[in-house]
């Protein structure tokens, strides 16, 4: 738990790194057209950029609702592309000099390349956060069905087949109360045991008149009583 809480951890980190280093560039972009105004270049950077974090979780969503996602596809490659070109215009103004003899062409795919990282990787991190919350969410829901109790009528037939392969007969009420309780911690009545005694013989397909007392010397149920 403590080694996916570290995971889930470092994965939002970097998802709010590649958001805050790609709305610098986006916010710059929208800036020149607002005279400048890198106020409103931010209002419209976090629309783009965090708005295409949301559709990519919302493709996660709606796979898992089994609804079908090439419509938010769209989105994504839409605002993908509007983020990519506002990096690569901000790359293009602000990239530095760089001499590499032999590899000028190298240095030329800067702008193009690294304009790319930061959507794309908003976008993957956007759809491994959404998996690993589903998964979570499973993990939970498993969780809690394992957690339900066992129903009392299933701990009984359990206990009276046991009984039975041991004792070769079935118990009489006031048998079941006593060792029923030994066996599972759980109390009941002489009444709850004779119904839960004719429920089990019933599904057994068990005939044949029942004990009135206990067969004297009966071997111990499980050498608890």
């Amino acid at each position: 738990m403590k080694k996916l809480f570290q995971e889930n951890s470092l994965l939002w980190i970097a998802l709010a790194l590649a958001l805050f280093g790609s709305l610098t560039h986006v916010a710059w972009s929208f800036s020149t057209l607002e005279g400048g105004d890198l106020r409103l270049g931010y209002v419209q950077a976090v629309a783009v950029d965090v708005g295409l974090f949301a559709i990519a979780v919302g493709i996660q969503r709606a796979r898992r609702e089994g609804r079908r996602t090439w419509g938010l596809w769209g989105g994504v490659i839409f605002f993908a592309f509007i983020s990519t070109y506002a990096n690569l215009l901000h790359g293009l103004i602000f990239s530095s000099d760089l001499y590499l003899p032999g590899f000028n062409w190298l240095i030329a795919l800067r702008p193009l390349l690294l304009s790319a990282v930061l959507p794309i990787m908003v976008i993957y991190l956007a759809e491994v956060a959404a998996a690993r919350l589903r998964h979570k969410q499973k993990s939970d829901t498993y969780t809690k069905d394992e957690e339900l109790p066992i129903p009392l009528e299933i701990k009984a037939g359990v206990f009276l087949d046991r009984w039975f392969s041991q004792h070769k007969r079935e118990p009489i009420p006031p048998e079941m109360v006593e060792h029923f309780e030994r066996a599972t911690g759980e109390a009941i009545d002489a009444a709850q045991a004779d119904t839960l005694i004719l429920e089990w013989r019933a599904k057994a397909g068990r005939v044949g008149a029942r004990p009135s007392t206990p067969t004297p010397g009966a071997p111990v149920l499980n050498g608890r009583g």
